[in-house]
């Protein structure tokens, strides 16, 4: 497959990204917190840090950095050989992409789902991406075979 398409998918996943921001945005403050079965709670929360609020004191330094740093990866994605590397990679760079947007649009991200078994812990579709991604990719780098 030809780097265009996992370029394509990166920009799907952060579609599918921005499309369930948009609706957790447009809810009313009265849903939050929402119970989502057993695992899950809703709730809405704009994070101008990284992960866990980290650098949450300066949005416009974490927005460069973020801006520049996915930019970085958009080209890695054109150095791996491997097809899997690459659809794994393109899962990361869409979260990337999408969280990337919020940033731009306003400054922070929107955050709101709490997985129970670790309730301090509030992230998005886009974290979920970047997560696998970096998961499947470390899995990928680990277990591969030279030819």
């Amino acid at each position: 497959m030809r780097t265009v398409v996992y370029l394509i998918i990166s920009l799907f996943l952060a579609g599918v990204d921005q499309a369930v921001k948009y609706v957790i945005r447009r809810l009313p403050a009265s849903f939050f917190p929402h119970q989502a079965g057993p695992l899950f709670i809703i709730m809405r929360v704009f994070n101008p840090g990284i992960s866990f609020s980290i650098g949450e004191r300066f949005p416009l330094a974490v927005t460069v950095i973020v801006t520049v740093f996915t930019g970085i990866c958009i080209a890695l994605l054109f150095t791996f050989e491997r097809r899997s590397e690459r659809l794994i990679w393109s899962i990361a760079l869409g979260g990337m992409i999408g969280n990337m947007i919020d940033r731009l649009q306003a400054g922070v991200v929107t955050d709101y789902l709490v997985i129970r078994p670790v309730p301090l812990f509030v992230c998005n579709f886009a974290d979920g991406c970047i997560f696998i991604g970096v998961v499947g990719l470390i899995f990928c780098l680990f277990f591969r075979r030279n030819n």
